[in-house]
């Protein structure tokens, strides 16, 4: 459902995802597969919170939300504040 959400996004909302989790808001010279360490995403357990990071690793911990709708939103509102 995440890279779903993420297909959905424009440029802008895309490069504001990626500066969310990696602190830089545009890819590798070279692509993700030298981002290190490499991008990844942690499952975390309360729904009802917004999604954190941890920029020094490159991981989006990110709750199960229900739908696409809840997930968009909430990625969102995190990347613009």
């Amino acid at each position: 459902m995440f890279w779903q959400v993420v297909e959905g996004m424009d440029a802008k909302q895309r490069s504001m995802l990626l500066k969310f989790v990696t602190s830089c808001s545009r890819a590798p010279i070279l692509g993700f597969k030298d981002l290190y360490p490499p991008f990844n995403i942690h499952q975390a357990h309360d729904d009802t919170r917004l999604p954190t990071s941890s920029t020094c690793i490159n991981q989006l911990k990110l709750p199960p939300y229900k739908d696409m709708k809840s997930l968009k939103e909430k990625l969102m509102y995190d990347t613009r504040a």
